[in-house]
C-alpha cells in the first residue's frame, strides 16, 4: 500500500497484521481469528515494551506457580494494548509527524497493540474496550496532534 510517497507494508498472516513504515513497526493487530496451540504464541518481538502472547490450555491445566523478577527498564515508545470486548471501533494510526500511516477497523475479541507513533479512536458502535498500557501514567506523558 502507498500512502503518498512513503511505502506502508501490512503482512503477516489473516490473524496478526504488521502495520509498519519505513522499518518501524507502529501496530500489531489481532484477530479474533488467532491461531493458536498448546503452546503460548507471542505475536511481539522480544524486544517490543510490551509483550503479547495467546495460549489455549484444556480443562484441569495448572501452571505452576512463578513470579517475575524486578528489573530496570527505560522505554524510548511505551506502548499501548487495547482489546475490543464488544462493539465496532475505527483506528487511524499516525507516524511521529502525524501522517497517517494506516486505518483499521476492530470488533469484539480483536486487539491492536500500539508501539510507535501516535493514535485515534472513533466508536462505530457502541463499545466496550479494555486498555493496558506501562505505568505509572501521567497526564503530561499525552501529547496530542495540532489543530490542521
Amino acid at each position: 500500500m502507498h500512502l503518498g510517497s512513503l511505502q506502508i507494508r501490512i503482512y503477516g498472516m489473516d490473524d496478526i497484521q504488521h502495520i509498519e513504515r519505513e522499518g518501524i513497526t507502529y501496530a500489531l493487530v489481532f484477530r479474533r481469528n488467532i491461531a493458536v496451540s498448546d503452546e503460548v504464541r507471542f505475536a511481539s518481538r522480544n524486544e517490543d515494551p510490551l509483550q503479547v502472547g495467546f495460549f489455549e490450555r484444556s480443562k484441569g491445566y495448572a501452571s505452576a506457580p512463578h513470579r517475575h523478577l524486578p528489573r530496570n527498564i527505560h522505554l524510548e515508545h511505551p506502548a499501548e494494548f487495547l482489546s475490543i470486548e464488544r462493539g465496532k471501533v475505527s483506528i487511524a494510526i499516525y507516524d511521529e509527524a502525524w501522517k497517517t500511516v494506516e486505518e483499521c477497523e476492530l470488533t469484539m475479541g480483536e486487539c491492536i497493540l500500539f508501539l510507535h507513533g501516535g493514535h485515534a479512536i472513533t466508536i462505530l458502535e457502541d463499545a466496550r474496550i479494555m486498555e493496558v498500557k506501562q505505568g505509572p501514567f501521567m497526564q503530561q506523558d499525552k501529547v496530542f496532534r495540532p489543530a490542521p
